[in-house]
């Protein structure tokens, strides 16, 4: 029987705060120390083409850095644009199912970790039933939040 993966969810107050490159960061340690771990992103914003479907930039990039063997639809199975709070509020309970479905396909895999990347602020999706806090007790996560620093 294959024992559950520690399940991190990164998140942040605010946008641009550093999530993707602190889960880069943790994913590249754990690895160093020969700890198997895959990233998700529950969900993404639309911002770059891969394999000819639109797809969130942090997920190519972990996907490509981490050689993850799961497609994308598993490791960014919400993908939204700029209109993201009518679609999310248009999937609520489904939205729901369909992450939790695909992190279940991550999970079954023996990973010791899987990095979860938090979608804008930690607030956001609130108003559907999926923003990072509500996600993250739902799967067992820990949660750690990033900070945006300005000088």
């Amino acid at each position: 029987m294959s024992c559950m993966a520690k399940a991190l969810y990164i998140a942040s107050s605010q946008s641009f705060a550093g999530k993707t490159v602190v889960a880069l960061g943790l994913a590249l340690k754990a690895i160093e120390g020969q700890l198997k771990v895959c990233y998700m992103k529950p969900i993404g914003i639309a911002d770059t083409v891969a394999e000819g479907k639109l797809m969130d930039g942090d997920v190519v990039l972990m996907k490509k850095t981490l050689s993850l063997p799961h497609p994308y639809e598993v490791l960014c199975p919400i993908v939204v644009d700029e209109h993201y709070v009518e679609k999310l509020l248009k999937l609520r309970e489904r939205g729901r199912e369909e992450i939790f479905k695909a992190y279940s396909q991550i999970e079954g895999e023996n990973y010791d970790f899987v990095l979860l990347g938090g979608f804008k602020s930690v607030e956001s999706g609130l108003i559907a039933g999926l923003s990072a806090p509500e996600i993250a007790k739902r799967i067992g996560a820990k949660m750690v939040l990033t900070v945006k620093v300005t000088a």
